[in-house]
């Protein structure tokens, strides 16, 4: 069995045509989608990228492996044995077409090959495309790995001209929708990402080149498939399409970024096509990125020997078993917070409110009644807060046992994306405190 890894970063399961999206972003996805198995709840417990890749290729939480952040002061323990590692000493050929390696070390261990693209967050789909589609030409007899990371949805939303969304006019005066952004405490940071949009005042079209970017690689995955069908390994080949988190546009006061323990950055799309022996469907139950590792793993037909804090989710591809009651989250970049979310409810602790002062302390949501999370019920439902209060600091500290929880310590030091704020504020001649005075931010 060969298996092909594709991680499309920042790629939100709410703005896909399969997941019920308003515009028809992904129709290639789509129709992958139709004869895979589509897991409509998904879910990033470790966010942003690093902490994210980092849990999919250790199959083990943050608050395990201790990579929170980015920028952060922890590195993975080399005892930790990573998912290429395992597949390469069972005979795979292991390759990645990405450039992960650029941000931390480990991510290039376990890998027979390992090509980088380049540019970062610029790299574009053509690129990683015009890599994979000759190494799956030269490799395809042999038992492979492929690792194909695509960068396109991140910011800079830089979309194709034929991927035009947007039918109004971005520079309305009138329009006020960016306002709040633009006075925010880290905005002279995203400031990069949006000043060559020129005067923009309608968030909907920076809207618009997101999805405009879900179109584009979602034109160029189409590559992938066809070469796979051509090569004639698509019955022999496990295919896993998921992304590291996804992106909130304009909710909860957080523009065209990934932070906040919101449904629009944890909800991740996660489609799994394994080998033709499972009948396509869509799967409801709640599930993880640490799941992915043991799954891949029983589908090789390869014991795991350490113990992983995900689940194979084979039993749910065979249309039996069930997902997880909770997803308990973290995140300790641009804010400090953690979190439980079960079916019907979601609770957040802020422990550092970072860039974000004015958010709330403690947050539940109702995601039943209220699936955008917009009415915070935590005066209202205080028996609903109390207990998942006490489950969720419980299942922490049971977590840790006597060892310090890599938030708390993380932000403890001073959260990473504070001093990237400091950073772009300092090129300004600026401090924090004066920009905050001179846009009179609340």
């Amino acid at each position: 069995m060969n298996i092909l890894f594709i991680a499309i970063d920042t790629l939100a399961a709410g703005h896909m045509s399969c997941y019920g999206y308003r515009r028809k972003t992904s129709p290639n996805l789509d129709r992958f989608a139709n004869e895979s198995i589509l897991f409509l709840n998904a879910f990033a417990s470790d966010i942003p990228t690093q902490p994210a890749y980092t849990t999919m290729f250790t199959g083990l939480r943050g608050i395990r492996h201790t990579i929170v952040s980015h920028d952060g002061r922890n590195v993975l323990d080399p005892a930790i044995p990573v998912l290429q590692e395992i597949l390469r000493s069972n005979g795979y050929l292991t390759c990645a077409v990405d450039n992960l390696v650029d941000m931390k070390p480990w991510f290039i261990r376990g890998y027979s090959q390992y090509f980088n693209p380049g540019g970062l967050q610029f790299a574009t789909a053509q690129r990683i495309n015009s890599i994979a589609i000759p190494w799956l030409e030269q490799n395809y007899r042999n038992k492979f790995f492929l690792f194909l990371h695509y960068w396109d949805p991140h910011t800079p939303y830089i979309p194709h001209e034929k991927y035009n969304y947007y039918t109004g006019k971005k520079n309305d005066p009138g329009n006020k929708s960016l306002e709040r952004f633009k006075k925010q405490m880290v905005y002279p940071f995203f400031a990069r990402w949006f000043e060559d949009l020129g005067d923009v005042t309608d968030a909907e079209y920076i809207v618009a080149l997101y999805d405009g970017e879900i179109s584009y690689v979602d034109e160029k995955l189409q590559e992938i498939f066809d070469i796979i069908e051509k090569l004639d390994i698509l019955d022999d080949t496990l295919i896993i399409i998921t992304s590291d988190h996804g992106e909130s546009m304009t909710e909860h006061e957080i523009y065209f970024d990934h932070h906040g323990l919101y449904e629009t950055t944890t909800h991740i799309p996660l489609i799994i096509k394994p080998q033709g022996r499972f009948k396509p469907r869509k799967i409801k139950e709640m599930v993880q990125h640490i799941d992915l590792m043991p799954t891949i793993l029983e589908l090789a037909g390869i014991k795991m020997h350490s113990k992983l804090d995900g689940r194979s989710l084979v039993p749910l591809l065979k249309g039996e078993g069930k997902g997880c009651k909770e997803v308990y989250m973290n995140e300790c970049l641009y804010q400090a917070k953690i979190a439980i979310r079960t079916e019907d409810w979601k609770f957040i602790i802020a422990i550092d409110k970072g860039v974000h002062p004015e958010a709330p302390d403690r947050e539940l949501y109702n995601l039943k009644d209220d699936p955008e999370e917009k009415i915070n019920l935590f005066e209202k439902e205080r028996d609903v807060v109390d207990n998942l209060e006490l489950k969720l600091l419980r299942w922490r500290a049971a977590q840790l046992g006597n060892k310090p929880d890599p938030v708390r310590v993380e932000a403890g030091l001073g959260l990473p994306a504070l001093a990237w704020v400091d950073r772009a504020l300092k090129s300004m001649n600026l401090r924090r405190e004066d920009w905050i005075a001179k846009q009179k931010y609340i």
